[in-house]
């Protein structure tokens, strides 16, 4: 599973890179105003989504919609603490039934809270640099996912086919 939270330029490039290269990948996408308007219940589709894609021998790419929504008074903070909390609970809820080959996570707050909130990781062993400035991990035996590769992919750090090449590396 690919879970894309940053909205960057460069992120955003470094998707259409990844689905033109990974066809092995089905994407699903994440609408910001889905998760605004219907919350929970949003989450639970997209992670059924996801579940279904598992369950057919194929992997997903998770991806939050490119538009930007900061409309929320606090300069965009709330939505984007919102969107983040509905991709942690898309893998939480699929981490529970299934257990993925692997997870890489886009946005440095996405990886960050994906690993610790969303796959409950305390611990992980650093195995290197999938492409430079992205390090795998495996993941600790508290975590969700106990040994699982997790990829951790900061939002503006690599060429546009970066992040295929991770995905490419793990998957």
């Amino acid at each position: 599973v690919v879970v894309v939270g940053s909205y960057t330029a460069k992120t955003t490039a470094q998707l259409a890179s990844l689905v033109e290269t990974c066809p092995w990948l089905d994407r699903v996408d994440v609408d910001v105003g889905d998760v605004l308007d219907r919350g929970d219940a949003y989450t639970e589709d997209v992670a059924a989504a996801v579940d279904g894609i598992l369950e057919n021998g194929r992997s997903a790419v998770v991806a939050t919609s490119r538009t930007v929504r900061q409309d929320d008074g606090a300069g965009g903070l709330e939505i984007g603490a919102k969107v983040n909390d509905a991709l942690c609970g898309i893998v939480e809820r699929v981490a529970a039934k299934r257990r993925p080959a692997f997870v890489v996570a886009k946005g440095g707050i996405t990886s960050n809270d994906v690993a610790v909130r969303g796959l409950g990781v305390a611990r992980a062993d650093v195995l290197g640099q999938v492409v430079p400035g992205v390090p795998a991990w495996r993941l600790g035996p508290e975590s969700a996912l106990p040994g699982s590769a997790y990829v951790v992919f900061p939002g503006n750090v690599g060429t546009d086919e970066d992040l295929a090449r991770a995905v490419e590396a793990v998957g």
